[in-house]
């Protein structure tokens, strides 16, 4: 059996100024998830305020 090394591009100095850590899938989805939570919170409070101004 023979065994291949194998480049892990997301770490390496100079793909990226300063390189980055590994990242999961899984937390990935999850930040992608919780911007999408917060961003339609801070819509949602936009609105509400919004009306809120037009309302006195």
């Amino acid at each position: 059996m023979s065994y291949a090394l194998v480049a892990q591009l997301d770490r390496v100095i100079g793909f990226e100024p300063i390189g980055r850590g590994f990242e999961s899938l899984r937390a990935r989805q999850f930040k992608k998830a919780l911007h999408l939570i917060v961003g339609l919170f801070l819509c949602l409070l936009k609105i509400k305020w919004n009306n809120t101004l037009i309302d006195k």
